[in-house]
């Protein structure tokens, strides 16, 4: 797995591994599998917990998988995001992607 963050408040911004950031700018993160394994596997979970001192973006959570979108869910109390995938096929990528407000 991967994960990358981007200032998507900022023109130029590119995805990697720290974005800086202001107050009231928005920062996107974004987790990638890959299943590199010789099978299948199955309800395959991808979570992240929101970073301190930021706040969720209401209906950002996006999980695709194979060019198709998936439910993502809140995590109880607001502290994070997950989604399952029904089957990461071998070779096959599933990306958790999600939007937070610097306070």
């Amino acid at each position: 797995m991967t994960k990358t963050v981007q200032n998507v408040s900022k023109s130029g911004s590119t995805p990697g591994s720290s974005a800086a950031a202001l107050p009231g700018e928005q920062l996107e993160y974004c987790i990638t599998a890959v299943n590199r394994g010789s099978m299948d596997l199955m309800n395959y979970v991808i979570t992240d917990n929101f970073p301190a001192n930021t706040t969720y973006v209401p209906s950002s959570a996006k999980l695709t998988y194979d060019s198709s979108a998936l439910s993502v869910a809140v995590i109880s109390g607001g502290t994070g995001v997950s989604g399952t995938i029904p089957t990461l096929a071998i070779d096959k990528i599933g990306s958790l992607c999600f939007r937070v407000t610097v306070n």
